[in-house]
């Protein structure tokens, strides 16, 4: 069950490379040097992405945005039948529950960092021909 998250960040990743492999029409590049520009492009670009996806979730965990979530489902509440009943009364409440369950970042920051790695491995590549 761990290994499914990676399964999936990583074919989300291998989309994206696919489409950037696409739109950079890498069939019609004429020599090896451009062709590689074209993968490293594709490796790193996705890799970058997910890196600083799971450095935005690190944020969260550590309590950036809580001021912000409590805010809006706080307003958000107004529009129910019973504005008080919500789920967390205060604020106190909600960044305990929130601390109390992290979410996981490793994943996308090791995901991430394995295409940025074939990314930079294309790179030497590309530099030492």
């Amino acid at each position: 069950m761990k290994w499914r998250k990676y399964i999936i960040k990583f074919a989300i990743m291998a989309v994206m490379t696919i489409v950037i492999i696409i739109m950079k029409d890498i069939a019609n590049q004429g020599t090896l040097e451009d062709i590689l520009i074209v993968l490293i492009d594709a490796f790193t670009v996705p890799g970058i992405i997910f890196i600083c996806f799971g450095l935005l979730v690190l944020c969260a965990n550590g309590g950036t945005f809580d001021m912000l979530a409590y805010g809006c489902q706080t307003a958000l509440s107004v529009f129910k039948k019973d504005p008080r009943d919500r789920k967390y009364r205060t604020f106190r409440e909600y960044r305990e529950a929130k601390a109390a369950n992290p979410k996981s970042f490793s994943s996308f920051i090791i995901s991430g960092a394995t295409f940025l790695v074939i990314g930079l491995i294309l790179f030497i590549i590309y530099k030492c021909i």
